[in-house]
């Protein structure tokens, strides 16, 4: 979650359908593309927040259409603004569609603290 040596900010105000994000990973490109040799090489793709939900007190799932692929589970979800509002878990997208989805900040104290704590660690 770093760029030019400084980190995102972290913005865990609520987020709205629509909203513009991004996310750059690592991800493998050997699933539907037989050229296996851009695997693992640092990717960023665009879309949208598509869909919002919740799970337990804390947890606030969405569903966007960044197309992402697998191996990049844990790459950070920035919105238009360059702040971080999420962190993506599940590449579900395939041929016919699909989803993928990622954990929101918003209104979830204990992953905001999670990441804080780390950013923190690395700046000692």
């Amino acid at each position: 979650m770093c760029i030019r040596d400084r980190y995102y900010p972290i913005n865990s105000e609520l987020v709205s359908l629509g909203t513009d994000i991004s996310v750059t990973g690592y991800g493998m490109n050997s699933r539907f593309n037989k050229d296996s040799s851009k695997s693992f090489t640092q990717r960023t793709a665009n879309g949208a927040i598509r869909s919002i939900f919740t799970i337990g007190p804390f947890k606030r799932i969405s569903f966007h259409d960044v197309d992402t692929m697998q191996g990049a589970s844990g790459a950070a979800i920035i919105n238009s603004k360059s702040e971080v509002i999420g962190v993506h878990i599940t590449g579900g997208c395939d041929d016919d569609g699909g989803n993928n989805s990622s954990s929101l900040l918003m209104q979830n104290p204990k992953l905001v603290e999670a990441i804080k704590t780390c950013i923190d660690s690395e700046s000692l």
